[in-house]
């Protein structure tokens, strides 16, 4: 199995000194991601919960319906992305309207969720810290 570099932020603070480095597995699903941010808040119930990890691909442009994640106002949030505003799968949670909005950015593409068996084990990571 190979592994591939990416970088873990913690989008809560969203500035470089809490920047790390991670391994995930190399995989198809995985290969297109640029960076590895951990989540908080459950906007994007049951697909992406509180303290998940997801993969992003760093692209400016989405097709609609596809989950991305935006600078909205200074702040970073995943959200489904439609060309008249933002929406979380919560429907108590209201869209963000980016129709005539200039305070919005797209950051990139949702790829998935990381799950444990996309990490290295015990064994794995000693051999690539030992490398390191």
């Amino acid at each position: 199995r190979s592994m591939e570099k990416l970088t873990i932020q913690d989008v809560r603070h969203g500035n470089k000194e809490n920047c790390h480095r991670m391994y995930i597995r190399k995989s198809k699903l995985t290969d297109h991601a640029d960076a590895v941010f951990t989540v908080y808040g459950n906007g994007m119930c049951p697909i992406i919960r509180d303290g998940d990890m997801v993969a992003i691909a760093f692209e400016d442009t989405l097709e609609p319906g596809a989950i991305g994640m935006f600078l909205v106002d200074g702040q970073i949030v995943l959200r489904q992305y439609y060309p008249d505003g933002l929406r979380a799968f919560r429907p108590e949670l209201s869209s963000v309207d980016i129709s005539c909005k200039e305070g919005y950015q797209i950051v990139g593409r949702f790829i998935t969720v990381i799950t444990e068996d996309m990490l290295p084990n015990e064994e794995e990571r000693a051999i690539l810290e030992e490398a390191m």
